[in-house]
């Protein structure tokens, strides 16, 4: 198990390299707005149901040379946050904060990469001995990235024996924007 000082430079590590992300975005992609997302999924020992809101960015001037129709294919980034609904087979129901970031691959082979991060409760909706797990995913999307399907593994960061849903997942989902 990791130490509270562990965890705490794994958080200012990961925080500040999405600030550098950004700022990286923010010079190759356009902001275009609010999002809300929906989706539903399968884990190993459970299902799940989660809703979340973010921003969306588009790819501001693709390269003209290979791809699609205007050069590269189209890009999408999203950064967004909400609460995860959990059920497991032990009939147990967690409620769960989570951010998430995705980067879709619109026009051409349409891939989806994204890492999700949990807060999974302990028992009876304890927080404070939660466990923290990250979860890269893989996967398509549909209709300019409206809707995904992604293949993830959950990882526990802290406190494995508390960790709940880990291990494979199938996620489905759907975003809610407006093509600008």
């Amino acid at each position: 198990m990791l130490s509270k000082q562990s965890v705490f430079k794994i958080f200012f590590l990961f925080f500040f390299s999405s600030l550098f992300i950004l700022q990286t975005l923010k010079a190759q992609m356009q902001y275009k707005g609010a999002i809300g997302k929906v989706g539903g999924g399968w884990y190993e020992k459970g299902v799940f149901v989660d809703g979340n809101v973010g921003l969306v960015w588009k790819e501001r001037n693709p390269m003209r040379s290979i791809g699609s129709k205007n050069g590269m294919p189209e890009r999408i980034f999203i950064l967004s946050g909400g609460f995860e609904l959990g059920y497991d087979l032990k009939k147990e129901i967690k409620v769960s904060p989570k951010i998430a970031a995705e980067y879709h691959f619109v026009n051409g082979l349409p891939l989806t990469f994204r890492v999700q991060n949990r807060y999974y409760p302990a028992a009876e909706s304890n927080y404070k001995n939660g466990s923290w797990q990250i979860c890269p995913e893989f996967g398509i999307n549909f209709w300019g990235a409206k809707a995904f399907i992604t293949y993830g593994y959950s990882m526990p960061v802290t406190n494995r024996l508390e960790a709940g849903f880990i291990g494979h997942q199938i996620n489905f989902g759907w975003n809610f924007y407006r093509n600008r």
